[in-house]
């Protein structure tokens, strides 16, 4: 007990700096898109709204591509995102643009791109419009209970000469809605995101193809136990692909359900030094059903299993500095099962079970104070690189922070 008092204490003074950047996320090992369960940072408020009410007056800005033309958010290909957040007497208020998170389009044999080339592309699910121009507003207040909700909106709109015409004839488009709820009561969190509308047209004058998402939505739940914390989260999504030819050829679908509970321990090692442990089940169950008619189709699970632990290290090493960095790798249980079903059945093929391509990730960052100005970033990205594996571990002062974030407290 006593050991567990000394790392609340020595803990306080880092916990209550204001931190709000996908790159931290990201260094400490979590979820850069949606925050952590674990950690106090801005970018919760997409998970859980009502983290608002803890939040001080700030505008955060993640610098980025142009969301409009972005196919990609990763580590070394951003999306462009910003937002405000501040109080207003009894309540919080927020509006955040760029975030697209919940428009999901990471599905196993599915990746999109901005725009279709050709008319031949109006087939190819993978030329469909990508989510963006996304708007979201916040709402959050403490009633006894601490609350807080998201609504979420985003569209865009753009026509295209027809190869045949040269006319403004092609247009592609997006639309997308979404609401998000939360509660605090002391060291319990609870929230829902739910995805009503997420679709993708692509129309020429006499077709239309389309690519609209199913209802989605997660269940999150968090409980803080002096130094530890458990957490849980339910997820399922899908998407609906409907082909041109007059639209007679039944729909490709893809859905996906993730599930994940684990714990984390969190302490000091000294003054402003923390060392989290984090371990969680996942288990995420991805489905493809390719149809090639109302009556043939070939159907993809694939089901994977992990169990990540990571350890992170979080350190004021001096009053304008903050440096962080972890380590995750999935230890016992790192388990992948595809198997393959054709309709109508010649037969059905289960492929060995075999470890999905996760090994050690080493992340790190900084954070950089100048008063109430910080500006956070990953560290060790080479300039060339052009994916997440082409990391050169290497500190150059040239390109000495990627995936940059800007931040200022009032």
């Amino acid at each position: 007990m006593k050991k567990q008092i000394v790392c609340a204490t020595l803990l306080a003074g880092l916990s209550s700096a204001t931190f709000a950047s996908k790159a931290r996320m990201i260094a400490l090992g979590e979820d850069g898109d949606r925050g952590s369960s674990v950690y106090s940072d801005v970018r919760n408020v997409f998970t859980n709204p009502a983290v608002m009410n803890r939040l001080k007056n700030m505008v955060t800005l993640e610098w980025g591509a142009d969301a409009k033309g972005a196919t990609q958010n990763t580590n070394v290909a951003p999306r462009a995102e910003g937002g405000l957040f501040k109080d207003a007497g009894v309540i919080r208020y927020g509006a955040y643009h760029g975030y697209i998170a919940n428009f999901d389009r990471n599905y196993t044999g599915f990746a999109p791109s901005a725009t279709p080339a050709t008319p031949a592309d109006v087939n190819d699910p993978a030329k469909y419009a990508v989510p963006g121009n996304s708007f979201n507003l916040f709402l959050a207040g403490d009633a006894g209970i601490e609350w807080g909700v998201r609504l979420q909106y985003a569209s865009q709109t753009k026509k295209n000469a027809n190869a045949a015409t040269t006319n403004l004839t092609d247009e592609y488009s997006f639309s997308g809605f979404g609401l998000g709820f939360g509660i605090l009561m002391g060291d319990l969190s609870a929230s829902s995101n739910l995805t009503f509308t997420d679709k993708s047209e692509y129309k020429q004058p006499t077709v239309t193809n389309s690519l609209k998402g199913k209802f989605g939505f997660d269940l999150n739940v968090a409980y803080t136990w002096e130094t530890f914390t458990f957490l849980g989260s339910f997820e399922t999504r899908g998407l609906e692909h409907t082909p041109v030819s007059t639209n007679t050829v039944a729909n490709d679908e893809y859905t996906k359900t993730i599930f994940k509970f684990g714990a984390a321990h969190r302490c000091a090692v000294a003054e402003n030094v923390s060392v989290v442990t984090t371990g969680k089940f996942v288990m995420n169950n991805q489905k493809k059903v390719a149809k090639t008619s109302a009556t043939a189709s070939t159907e993809t699970k694939i089901n994977t299993t992990t169990l990540p632990v990571t350890v992170a290290v979080e350190a004021a090493a001096t009053s304008w500095l903050t440096l962080r960095g972890s380590v995750s790798q999935s230890l016992l249980i790192n388990n992948q099962k595809t198997e393959t079903t054709t309709t109508p059945a010649p037969a059905t093929t289960t492929a060995p079970s075999e470890e999905p391509a996760t090994d050690a990730v080493v992340a790190a960052g900084a954070s950089l104070k100048f008063g109430d100005f910080s500006v956070d970033g990953l560290l060790g990205y080479g300039q060339a690189a052009t994916t997440d594996a082409d990391k050169e571990g290497s500190l150059r002062l040239d390109r000495l922070l990627s995936r940059v974030s800007l931040n200022y407290v009032f």
